[in-house]
């Protein structure tokens, strides 16, 4: 917000169009690029997840300005109470001391990846209604503790990692080149890719037994049920060349098919399935 004509009448504008009843569309994001003085485009790039969410394209364009007016209208067009927010407490001192304020950082909530890429230890999570309405440092004494993630699930490190490389990409990823890698791990593993109803093991088999059940059911909801076999995910479905599935799932497979672990147990689960 730094030098710029009139801060006040910039806020002002700001509180209207995240609080009105009568905003029609994502008013807030183009002040916020004009408060900062940068195209529209570039601030979405630079300070959203769409980078994230748009990681993966089967486009001939093969860019990320051309998913920017999406982005806005579905994660910003439509009007949800926003009640948590995700901080690490290291960084909000780090900022406070370094800079005299704290700020939110979009590497903080992606989904799935609960810790600080930076400091390695999780994340707190600030409850209220509107936690972006203050600064992360305002709710350390909140929060609990954080401990260390250094012993972490190395599969759940791996998609993490593949997260924070993907919100930092420049251009998207062509899916249809990871959808072939991917099937081709499948087929070599000795999968199955089909549709619901056999008895062979699938890729989602191998996500649940090597990442924690509750993580899956946490960010994956819907793919990975409580109990029963996981016949058909979308993960299963990135093998297929028509299929579109969220980018964590894209992450997901990328840390599945990149870990000796995933590989140890599609092995076991293919050799009790042909007992």
């Amino acid at each position: 917000m730094n030098h710029i004509d009139s801060e006040k009448q910039t806020l002002d504008s700001l509180q209207r169009s995240f609080f009105s009843a009568n905003c029609n569309g994502p008013r807030h994001p183009p002040l916020l690029a004009q408060a900062t003085r940068m195209p529209l485009d570039r601030f979405v790039i630079k300070h959203t997840l769409a980078p994230f969410h748009f990681a993966f394209s089967d486009a001939s364009s093969m860019e990320h300005s051309a998913s920017i007016n999406f982005y806005l209208q579905n994660w910003y067009g439509i009007k949800r109470p926003i009640t948590t927010a995700n901080f690490c407490s290291l960084c909000a001192r780090g900022d406070l001391h370094s800079l005299g304020y704290s700020y939110w950082r979009r590497s903080h909530h992606l989904p799935g990846v609960n810790y600080c890429p930076t400091h390695s230890i999780q994340l707190k999570i600030a409850s209220r209604l509107a936690p972006f309405s203050n600064m992360p440092h305002s709710y350390i004494e909140q929060s609990e503790t954080q401990t260390s993630i250094s012993q972490e699930n190395l599969v759940i490190r791996r998609y993490g990692n593949f997260c924070q490389q993907l919100l930092s990409r420049s251009a998207p990823v062509n899916s249809n080149h990871l959808k072939r890698s991917v099937g081709r791990w499948i087929s070599r593993m000795g999968l199955y890719s089909g549709n619901r109803g056999s008895s062979r093991s699938t890729l989602a088999d191998v996500a649940s037994q090597v990442l924690p059940t509750k993580w899956l059911i946490q960010n994956f909801s819907g793919d990975y049920p409580r109990s029963g076999r996981h016949h058909l995910g979308l993960i299963n479905r990135i093998a297929k060349k028509s299929e579109r599935v969220p980018a964590q799932h894209y992450a997901l497979a990328m840390a599945l098919i990149a870990s000796p672990e995933a590989q140890k147990a599609a092995r076991i689960l293919v050799t009790e399935m042909s007992m």
